[in-house]
């Protein structure tokens, strides 16, 4: 094994190790991702989280945990879900998992449609969605693009 797949592999296995050590949440507000199994996963660093305040103690970014493992689009091909309830923001790298897209309808339900959304796969789409645009129209839109892989038209109402 050459020292490049030796340093490759010791990342990875940071990377995961740093994901398994995180907790888990059903509070939205303090919510980074969402795994491949449906947990959110907890971004406030313990001990952060006393100074209240909308989005008070969420200390932990996205790019944090890619540091320890390439770029940031390495988590999301991994399956993960980026999610950020205040700034509205949803990235996917792969098709959801069933448990995923319970949780996004949850999501979307919350946000009422208004959001950033990036899906990556055969090509990279990102359109910022209108307030009201329909939850079931997003969800299906999602599933449709993982699953022909064509780049989705968006109706003028929703973008």
């Amino acid at each position: 094994m050459s020292f490049e797949e030796l340093y490759e592999r010791m990342n990875e296995k940071v990377y995961w190790d740093m994901i398994d050590a995180m907790a888990v949440t059903d509070d939205w507000e303090r919510a980074g991702m969402i795994d491949t199994d449906g947990n959110l996963l907890d971004f406030v660093i313990p001990g952060t989280d006393s100074a209240g305040g909308k989005g008070a103690g969420r200390k932990m970014f996205h790019e944090d945990l890619a540091s320890t493992w390439g770029e940031v689009s390495n988590v999301w091909d991994a399956g993960h879900i980026r999610i950020n309830l205040y700034m509205g923001i949803l990235e996917l790298g792969k098709a959801p998992t069933t448990e995923q897209l319970i949780r996004l309808k949850e999501y979307l339900d919350m946000r009422r449609g208004s959001l950033s959304l990036m899906l990556t796969g055969s090509e990279t789409v990102q359109v910022d969605l209108r307030r009201e645009t329909p939850t079931v129209w997003i969800i299906n839109m999602i599933k449709k693009y993982y699953e022909d892989g064509e780049r989705p038209v968006f109706p003028e109402r929703y973008i």
